[in-house]
């Protein structure tokens, strides 16, 4: 019996105190069968950063900010595998062309030279599509980075009612 009451007494701890060390807004489980929670003692909070626990609307807009973050999150990788291959290119074709700068001169026709052109036109045919991608890159870095933010205040570790979390995990096919 002390073992169940421990067990209870640390649950009840967990739910009354929050990762952060501020009061949870988790309130005692109900006791019996056909216990109901008492939904008029949950404090909500009023504005997104304020005192109180994440209503539904804000839970599920923590959601739809999340799974918009994830699609985003898909885009920018492969975006940076892209510029990754990419730059590796170009210092490739530079490393090329400054091993090999000035052992050809004006009037040179052989095949090693025009294998040297062809990696000139080829390094300067990269540089204007390495600039676009970064750029490319650059702006689809700083919306991401305002909602990564904005998550990271508004939802992550910010306390809500664990049966308001299920109902919007229901309605919405998942949670964040």
């Amino acid at each position: 019996m002390q073992k169940t009451s421990l067990t209870l007494g640390l649950l009840a701890l967990i739910g009354i105190v929050s990762p952060c060390g501020s009061n949870a807004a988790t309130p005692p489980p109900p006791v019996g069968p056909n216990a109901q929670v008492d939904r008029t003692a949950r404090e909500y909070r009023e504005s997104p950063n304020g005192p109180g626990a994440l209503t539904k609307e804000m839970i599920e807009a923590c959601v739809v900010l999340k799974t918009d973050m994830e699609a985003h999150t898909d885009k920018l990788d492969n975006l940076r595998e892209e510029l990754g291959r990419l730059n590796n290119e170009v210092k490739d074709l530079g490393a090329y062309l400054k091993n090999n700068k000035g052992q050809f001169d004006a009037n040179d026709t052989s095949a090693a030279r025009r294998r040297y052109d062809a990696k000139v036109k080829e390094y300067n045919s990269r540089i204007p599509l390495l600039k676009q991608k970064t750029k490319m890159y650059q702006d689809m870095i700083k919306p991401y980075k305002i909602k990564e933010v904005e998550f990271e205040q508004n939802c992550n570790n910010q306390p809500y009612y664990e049966d308001d979390y299920k109902a919007v995990e229901e309605k919405m096919g998942r949670g964040f």
